[in-house]
């Protein structure tokens, strides 16, 4: 799993977290029409993905509501507009649903999409 994530709110200031992110992805068009909401949460969740691939992000919504420090309401609605393709070619962020060896549901398998790949409709 990615490295663990400061206890820093994420502020807009290209530092801390935002720092890793490639420089083409923070001015990719659909990362730059994100609400404020979306763009924190789509910051995290980068930070606690492996590496460069995007992959393996699990923090819970507990988490991402303190880090970037928006409510529980709020990060569940930024998951939807980073999943949601509306005038865009593809997503910021695909959703697979995990569940245990009893069905239960558990976290789920957050992946980020590269965004420069990702044009307006």
């Amino acid at each position: 799993m990615g490295e663990r994530m400061p206890d820093v709110l994420i502020d807009g200031t290209g530092r801390g977290p935002e720092a890793r992110i490639p420089r083409a992805w923070m001015e990719a068009p659909r990362v730059l029409a994100l609400s404020d909401a979306a763009y924190r949460v789509w910051v995290a969740l980068w930070s606690y993905a492996d590496g460069n691939t995007g992959e393996n992000a699990f923090p819970s919504v507990r988490t991402l509501g303190r880090v970037t420090g928006k409510s529980r309401r709020a990060v569940f609605r930024a998951i939807a507009e980073l999943v949601s393709e509306e005038e865009w070619t593809g997503p910021l962020l695909t959703k697979e649903r995990r569940h245990g060896e009893k069905g239960e549901q558990r976290s789920n398998r957050l992946t980020l999409m590269d965004p420069t790949r990702i044009r307006a409709l």
